[in-house]
Formats: C-alpha cells, sequence, structure tokens
C-alpha cells in the first residue's frame, strides 16, 4: 500500500476506534435512542457525522466490511471531494 493509502487507511481506523469508544460510553442509553457518530471513510478532512441508534450500530458492527458512512462517502478509497 502506498503511503497516502495507509494514512487514508489510517484514518478510517482511527475514526472506528473513536465510534466504538462513544458506543461503549453510550451502552446505559435507550438502545432506540439516536447517536452522531462519524463518517468512517477515509477522507481526512471528514468529519461528518452518522446518526444511527445504538441498535442499529451494534446489529451493523458485527460485519467486518460495514462501516457507518454519509452519503456519497466510500471507506474503499480514499474521497477526492470536499468534506461534509
Amino acid at each position: 500500500m502506498s503511503g497516502a493509502g495507509e494514512a487514508s487507511a489510517d484514518n478510517a481506523a482511527h475514526k472506528r476506534q473513536i465510534n466504538e469508544l462513544m458506543r461503549e460510553g453510550l451502552q446505559a442509553r435507550p438502545g432506540s435512542a439516536s447517536i452522531g457518530f462519524f463518517c468512517e471513510c477515509r477522507s481526512p478532512g471528514c468529519f461528518a457525522t452518522v446518526w444511527l441508534t445504538g441498535e442499529d450500530y451494534d446489529a451493523h458492527r458485527g460485519y467486518p466490511s460495514w462501516a457507518p458512512l454519509a452519503p456519497g462517502h466510500d471507506h474503499r478509497a480514499q474521497s477526492t471531494e470536499e468534506p461534509s
């Protein structure tokens, strides 16, 4: 993987870690309450919010290829568009 590719993968991984910590810290919230998670696309400038219930986040997180993404964002390639 190229240096830029590694950096963009690291960005997505850091956002995933933050989302995991947020979900862990909010376990006491009702599962149907919406939580603002970070978009896990690889764009380093993206800080878009993806609103999901705790139940939805937990159910989808079991799939390794799933990531919360803002509309039009892609976790497989670094975005060339302006961040949301």
